[in-house]
């Protein structure tokens, strides 16, 4: 089955829509549920005042073409950079399964609509690189990436991420780190000076939204099931990519790198904003879906691949079963 999404094609397309469905076929059983706490940014007042009144039938539409929508983005953005060896929709089906794999990526909420934004993010820091004239580029990812962090406050990391992306994808120029900043600075000037105008008060309205948690939720059996099968996923997708990445140019090492800190810093947003019900775990599927990309692209010999593909199908299967008790 993995051979499919190998090759850039009509065939692979339409299998990964048939996918997506499968892999979520809850949908035929109950609706898709939203969530949304007013307490992790403007999306969760998007999703509040103006998605939760839409029809169940609407909502689980948008729910499934978003995460095809992002998956097709997802490997259309790693093709274009040569990440791979080869090219083909490999990272697409890695982040739809994933979607059916994580325990809460059948709720719909912020955290979904985000990693639109991250993906964009990704490909604009992607473009750093030995580029002639990046001043414009680099305003622009300063100014999603705060942007991003306002809508979605666990996505705070994605400061780190665009600052550390500079770092690595260009030799130092105070004048390139000046207008990043800038770009980063602009979001949060223009906010607060909104609410300034209109006599907001900042502590209720922005400061106490923004609290940490630092918490480690008691879960089923089945919990820990699926915790173990991601982190068996992802130990293969990092057995064939290190080895494979030392071949690759410098640029596009140095492109995996900036992948690596977006999933590190991803991971640690779940400890800590897990308790405000805010979903980080979900911000990691575009990362995740990179790396474990590299499992289905450079094993030779599938049969190993497929058949592991085909336990953790199992899993999902159980998931959706729950999900429809």
């Amino acid at each position: 089955m993995i051979a499919l999404f190998r090759d850039k094609s009509i065939v692979a397309f339409f299998a990964l829509v048939i996918c997506t469905v499968l892999i979520h076929f809850h949908i035929f059983y109950v609706p898709v549920t939203l969530s949304a706490n007013s307490n992790t940014g403007i999306f969760n007042l998007l999703v509040q005042r103006y998605l939760i009144k839409l029809p169940p039938i609407v909502i689980t539409i948008v729910f499934i073409l978003l995460i095809l929508l992002q998956s097709i983005r997802l490997s259309i953005v790693l093709n274009n950079s040569k990440m791979y060896a080869h090219q083909g929709f490999t990272a697409a089906f890695a982040y739809v399964f994933l979607s059916g794999l994580l325990p809460n990526a059948y709720l719909f909420g912020p955290a979904f609509l985000v990693n639109s934004f991250i993906i964009l993010l990704f490909s604009i820091i992607l473009k750093f690189y030995n580029n002639q004239n990046a001043k414009g580029l680099l305003f622009n990812a300063g100014f999603l990436a705060s942007s991003i962090v306002i809508c979605y406050y666990p996505s705070i990391v994605l400061l780190i991420v665009t600052l550390c992306g500079l770092a690595i994808l260009r030799p130092f120029r105070m004048a390139e780190w000046f207008i990043l900043l800038i770009g980063i600075i602009a979001p949060f000037y223009l906010l607060f000076a909104t609410l300034y105008l209109n006599n907001f008060n900042f502590q209720q309205i922005v400061i106490e939204k923004v609290k940490f948690y630092i918490s480690f939720h008691q879960k089923d059996a089945w919990y820990f099931v699926t915790f173990f099968t991601i982190v068996l996923l992802m130990v293969a997708a990092f057995i064939n990519w290190y080895p494979n990445s030392n071949r690759l140019v410098i640029q596009i090492r140095k492109n995996w790198v900036v992948m690596l800190i977006l999933l590190f810093t991803t991971l640690l947003t779940i400890p800590i904003y897990t308790k405000m019900g805010a979903l980080p775990e979900l911000i990691t599927l575009v990362p995740m879906a990179a790396f474990l990309a590299n499992f289905f692209v450079y094993p030779k010999k599938l049969f190993f691949v497929n058949v592991f593909v085909f336990l953790v199908a199992i899993i999902i299967v159980y998931n959706n079963y729950i999900i429809c008790k």
